[in-house]
């Protein structure tokens, strides 16, 4: 059994349990079950979605080198994490720990490189044909859900949550069921550089059969 536990986050709270029946994670490589895993109910995605709705608009109305400062900080506690990481993944889903490091730092990686591209959000000024000039300004689409398979359990949640917050998104993710002390480790994280509450959800786990509509 692994010391570390997945759990989910919705609002401030880190939650390890579920009215749901919880489900079991196997090292692919001993068929080892490493621990149970708290289910996310239908309820659970609900009380996600109204935290996130409350937040958005304060979260997409900061200035993207605002936004850029967090993200780059998630990046510094993502490499100062990078061992748990790479424990994680090699023991949820079999990759070889100096390749699961190395995924660590790839993550971080796109956190950096996002930061850039916050910063980069200029919108555009552009003449009319019928005179004077059009402003374009992007604007944030709103509240993002992001689904993650277990081959790339860091890489890829990473790939999503990184633009997703740079553009003015708040996220709610779920990571794969045969991976989710990544996702765990993934919003630790995000807490300890400080992204403010209700702007990162992580539902662990949606039990099977239910769909996020």
């Amino acid at each position: 059994m692994s010391a570390q536990q997945p759990k989910y986050l919705i609002g401030d709270t880190w939650g390890t349990a579920s009215d749901l029946p919880p489900m079991a994670v196997v090292n692919p490589a001993t068929e080892e079950t490493l621990y149970d895993v708290p289910c996310c109910s239908p309820d659970h995605v609900a009380q996600a979605l109204a935290y996130a709705e409350a937040r958005f608009a304060e979260w997409s109305a900061l200035p993207g080198w605002k936004r850029a400062q967090y993200l780059r900080r998630i990046a510094e506690e993502i490499v100062k994490r990078r061992e748990d990481f790479g424990r994680a993944i090699a023991t949820e889903m079999g990759r070889v720990h100096s390749m699961a490091v190395g995924e660590a730092d790839s993550a971080a990686e796109q956190f950096v490189w996002m930061a850039g591209e916050a910063e980069r959000i200029f919108g555009q000024t552009i003449t009319s044909r019928f005179g004077g000039h059009l402003s374009i300004t992007p604007e944030p689409v709103g509240i993002v859900a992001a689904f993650s398979p277990w081959n790339f359990p860091l890489g890829l949640p990473a790939r999503k949550l990184a633009p997703a917050l740079a553009a003015g998104c708040v996220v709610i993710l779920r990571p794969s069921e045969q991976t989710p002390l990544v996702g765990t480790i993934l919003g630790e994280c995000c807490q300890a550089a400080g992204l403010p509450t209700g702007w990162f959800r992580s539902c662990k786990v949606i039990h099977r059969g239910f769909r996020l509509h």
